[in-house]
């Protein structure tokens, strides 16, 4: 985990955190004030420590993020879109995390391996050939 100013800017000298069990093979990991999420066959919440360690908080095994899932953060809130074509959104309590809805966009056959997109209260999905508008204000 890189060090930021408020604007976005680099902090210079400041070192990364880092720790040895977090997966370079896992999910692209997000940054949500003092946490970042990530995952590897499940989600993972860690918080940097002082020493410039990132301190494990909770980890979650789920099957439906044992492949490609995209990761979204804010607060505490985590968005993600699974392989299978399924978001989820959990709940970060601190020390642990819930699932609080999903959504099943396509039946088992179709798979997504692509971000999805968002533009103001909308989020564009690509599942196979099409592309998947969903309103999040609804």
């Amino acid at each position: 985990m890189i060090s930021l100013t408020s604007d976005g800017s680099l902090i210079p000298g400041a070192p990364p955190s880092h720790n040895a069990d977090f997966n370079p093979d896992s999910h692209t990991p997000v940054a949500s004030g003092k946490r970042l999420d990530g995952g590897d066959r499940g989600l993972q919440g860690f918080e940097a420590s002082s020493d410039g360690h990132l301190q494990r908080v909770w980890t979650h095994a789920d099957p439906r993020l044992n492949e490609y899932a995209f990761i979204a953060a804010a607060g505490r809130r985590i968005l993600t879109l699974t392989h299978g074509c399924e978001l989820v959104l959990w709940g970060d309590a601190g020390d642990s995390i819930r699932e609080l809805s999903h959504l099943k966009l396509k039946d088992e056959d179709t798979q997504t391996l692509s971000a999805p997109a968002f533009v103001g209260t909308r989020c564009f999905i690509r599942i196979g050939p099409e592309l998947t508008c969903l309103d999040l204000r609804k």
